[in-house]
């Protein structure tokens, strides 16, 4: 239900996400009439990992700000990824985790970040 509730807000057009109150999933929670959003931020630096591929899915983010790729492969270590796409401010990231047990991709981040985050059982 919030998922859905926040696409409606993301697909409207510009995306504000400046505080709680302007960003789409604070008004899916209806943060501005006492609502309370489920999802936490958390300001991620350039090059750090949000999960990798094969991980157990736990959490979903949102991107308030920021960069971050999408990769198919070993994760860090091997050398051996494929970027599959960049997701910039007003996107999902992991909502695989409402559908699968594991991440499909892994998710760095390549512009710092400022990442909200909610347990699966919070969204679903």
């Amino acid at each position: 239900m919030l998922l859905s509730s926040v696409m409606m807000h993301v697909n409207k057009g510009h995306v504000d996400v400046s505080s709680c109150f302007s960003c789409p999933v604070g008004a899916a929670a209806e943060v501005g009439r006492g609502g309370k959003c489920v999802f936490v931020d958390r300001v991620r630096r350039c090059g750090e990992y949000v999960y990798f591929h094969g991980e157990a899915a736990r959490r979903v983010w949102f991107i308030k700000r920021g960069a971050v790729v999408l990769t198919r492969g070993m994760g860090a270590t091997s050398g051996d990824e494929s970027a599959r796409t960049v997701r910039r401010a007003g996107a999902f990231l992991g909502a695989e985790a409402l559908v699968h047990s594991v991440y499909l991709d892994s998710a760095r981040v390549i512009q710092e970040a400022t990442l909200c985050s909610a347990s699966r059982e919070d969204v679903d």
